[in-house]
């Protein structure tokens, strides 16, 4: 037996439903095209981030009076980098929740199931994918706490 054939609850997506799902579309597509464009602004900031973060560290090490710190070249090249990664981490979600908008509006207007659908499985997506990077966040802090500890360990004894 398919799993298409197996129905746990008959559930139906009655009018207040339909109004829930339209303004969580409605709001679904004004923050994915501000995530565009905060995206955008981001992949464009990050082809001059290496320099600006380079000429922050001069100025700053030239008010001390410790003379000029120069970044190397790859270095300005990783830190672009990191910023052109964090963009493209974040187009991801953003894409999602956008395909779920535009998808749950069709849907709706239609009354086509394949639609809602398909707006479903995107939202799921978008879930899915924030869900994996909190957990490699949280990992990463764990990680970052526990070198931490052991350092303040080592270095009190």
């Amino acid at each position: 037996m398919s799993q298409e054939n197996v129905q746990l609850f008959d559930l139906q997506v009655d009018h207040e439903g339909t109004q829930y799902l339209a303004q969580a579309a409605k709001w679904g597509r004004f923050l994915s095209i501000i995530g565009f464009v905060f995206v955008a602004l981001l992949a464009i900031f990050s082809l001059f981030a290496g320099a600006v973060f380079s000429k922050t560290m001069t100025s700053l090490s030239g008010m001390r009076g410790s003379g000029t710190v120069e970044l190397s070249s790859a270095f300005n090249w990783v830190i672009s980098f990191f910023y052109l990664l964090i963009a493209a981490l974040w187009l991801m979600p953003v894409l999602y929740i956008f395909r779920f908008s535009t998808k749950m509006q069709a849907a709706l207007r239609s009354n086509d199931q394949h639609l809602l659908n398909d707006s479903f499985k995107n939202l799921k997506s978008s879930f899915r994918f924030m869900g994996i990077m909190t957990i490699i966040g949280l990992s990463f802090y764990a990680l970052a706490i526990i070198i931490g500890l052991g350092a303040l360990i080592v270095g009190g004894s």
